[in-house]
C-alpha cells in the first residue's frame, strides 16, 4: 500500500513539472520577429545607444536633453 501512495505522489509530482514546463515554453514563444521597417534607421542606432534612445524613445528619453549623468552612463554602458 505504501508503494502504491509513493507511485501516486511521483506521478502528481511529475505531472506538475510537466505542467510547469509547458506553461513556461508557452510564455517564452513571442512569435516571429518582424521585418526591419527603416534599415537606414536601424544602422544609425546599431552602435550609437544616445542616439538610439532618442530615436526610438522620443516620447520618454527623447523628450528633453540628457543631463552629463545621463551621457556618462550611456558612454559606459556603450562601452560594455
Amino acid at each position: 500500500m505504501v508503494a502504491k501512495s509513493k507511485a501516486a505522489i511521483e506521478n502528481r509530482r511529475a505531472g506538475t513539472v510537466e505542467r510547469g514546463r509547458e506553461t513556461t515554453r508557452l510564455g517564452a514563444d513571442i512569435g516571429e520577429i518582424p521585418k526591419i521597417v527603416d534599415p537606414a534607421r536601424r544602422a544609425a542606432c546599431e552602435l550609437d545607444l544616445e542616439l538610439f534612445l532618442r530615436v526610438y524613445f522620443p516620447f520618454s528619453t527623447g523628450m528633453t536633453p540628457f543631463s552629463d549623468d545621463h551621457h556618462r552612463v550611456i558612454a559606459r554602458t556603450q562601452g560594455c
